[in-house]
């Protein structure tokens, strides 16, 4: 028979090699959210490359705007498989080989962008368009589930112990970490901001003193020094094959509990036949919808005003053809401060009334931009739609996380597809509108469509 002391003393023994555990791993993910943070600001000036170079390129290579406009399309279709790929890696192997591998193909694009023809620059666009079809949705989803700090599956656990005088406690921690999810992902797309304000910054400086080689050379260099330090953290464990399940049914009210398996032997086939039937519910949902068009239109939208907006100030006489280059750093740059501040910003108001504001300014910035008739109205419409548009990519990402849960790694790559496929769409449309109508502006119509139904689907509850 145990003793009262024996068992005090095993609970305090208990105890602290739980206080341990948990120092251990919050250690852990301060040291994975740093290099995540890291990781994007290379990430921040590969994905808006384009936008800054675009003039370059079109006088290098001698291209019209339809051609312009495939150089968007093979990054983002490359992006696409890239994506298509990380779900696969996150879901078998973990975190780790999409991390590394998505650097090491960012590294070898960037650094052969400028050594040939417009032939060997789409292949270079292509290899890194791939690498950040791994990095983008693994980093987002990174830190979407170590950022709320806490485990991705203690709420299921927790539910399942708590008491009914605890609800509202959890309640509000849940609503804790779902704010803090969302602002752990603006943070992180907050260095992806400052990534694509150096981009644009950098192209510019380095062009007027013809040192864009050095330039590109000296990222890719960083991204291989990168590569190198992250191979050894302690990055979370592949998402296991009961995941989907088990999310679906807390968000679809099912009821059925992924733990209920039988004997190994059939645990194969019923986890296959489980994760099809979730799928299937999950289809039968709005939200899943919604979310897929979201992710299919706003970084279209993002990506055609800051990918175009240095060509179209180009066309506006000689004055902006000289502030082309650096166009995209006034968009980039409203839209990088909008991410510092959204960490505080969503402390005081709530997501539906963040993205609500968010996507009616973001019209109205673009609106401006394409109807003010100076170069100062142009700017004044470029930074209103970077500021508006700064947080409502974070706070999607997050609010995927936190409906799903660890099944955001295999939902998430459905989702990031649609987020690279509506970056290839919409600015590649924009560019054959342009060349068929002459008017880039009509083209720029595109980007603003899109955010006005955007802004109508977030005026319902969903």
């Amino acid at each position: 028979m145990t003793s009262p002391q024996a068992e005090q003393s095993s609970s305090k023994q208990s105890s602290s090699n739980r206080s341990s555990s948990n120092r251990s791993s919050l250690s852990s993910n301060r040291k994975l959210i740093l290099a995540g943070q890291i990781a994007f600001l290379p990430t921040g000036i590969l994905q808006t490359l384009l936008g800054p170079m675009l003039p370059i390129l079109i006088a290098r290579w001698a291209l019209n705007d339809t051609q312009a406009g495939n150089l968007f399309l093979v990054q983002f279709l490359a992006s696409l498989a890239g994506v298509q790929l990380s779900g696969l890696l996150l879901t078998r192997w973990g975190f780790r080989p999409a991390f590394l591998w998505g650097l090491l193909l960012m590294a070898c694009g960037v650094s052969t962008l400028l050594l040939g023809s417009s032939a060997l620059g789409m292949a270079a666009v292509a290899a890194y368009g791939l690498g950040l079809g791994l990095v983008v949705p693994s980093d987002n989803l990174l830190i979407a589930e170590i950022g709320s700090g806490s485990d991705p599956g203690a709420g299921s656990q927790e539910s399942s112990e708590g008491t009914r005088q605890a609800s509202s406690q959890e309640s509000s921690q849940r609503s804790s970490q779902r704010s803090s999810r969302a602002s752990a992902v603006s943070l992180l797309n907050f260095f992806w901001g400052v990534g694509a304000v150096f981009c644009s910054l950098m192209v510019a400086w380095t062009a007027a003193h013809k040192l864009l080689p050095f330039f590109l050379g000296s990222v890719a260099l960083f991204l291989l020094l990168l590569a190198f330090a992250m191979r050894n953290l302690p990055f979370p464990a592949a998402a296991t094959s009961s995941a989907t399940p088990a999310a679906t049914s807390s968000v679809t009210r099912a009821g059925s509990s992924p733990s209920s398996s039988s004997s190994s032997s059939s645990s194969s086939s019923s986890t296959s036949s489980a994760s099809s039937s979730s799928w299937r519910e999950l289809a039968k949902s709005p939200a899943i919808w919604i979310f897929a068009a979201i992710f299919f239109l706003y970084p279209g939208a993002e990506t055609a005003v800051g990918g175009w907006i240095g060509s179209y100030v180009s066309r506006l006489g000689s004055r902006g053809a000289s502030m082309a280059s650096m166009m995209p750093a006034f968009f980039w740059t409203a839209l990088t401060v909008g991410r510092a501040l959204g960490t505080v910003f969503l402390r005081h108001f709530s997501e539906r009334s963040v993205l609500r504001a968010g996507y009616g300014a973001g019209a109205a910035g673009i609106g401006l931009m394409l109807w003010a008739p100076t170069l100062p109205g142009v700017i004044g419409g470029a930074l209103v739609t970077g500021l508006s548009f700064a947080t409502l990519y974070p706070i999607t990402v997050a609010r995927l996380s936190q409906r799903f849960g660890v099944a955001a790694r295999s939902i998430g790559a459905v989702m990031f597809s649609l987020a690279a496929v509506g970056p290839a769409v919409i600015p590649w449309m924009v560019g054959v509108i342009s060349h068929s109508t002459g008017s880039l502006r009509a083209g720029l119509l595109l980007p603003l469509g899109a955010t006005v139904i955007l802004f109508l689907v977030h005026l319902f509850e969903w």
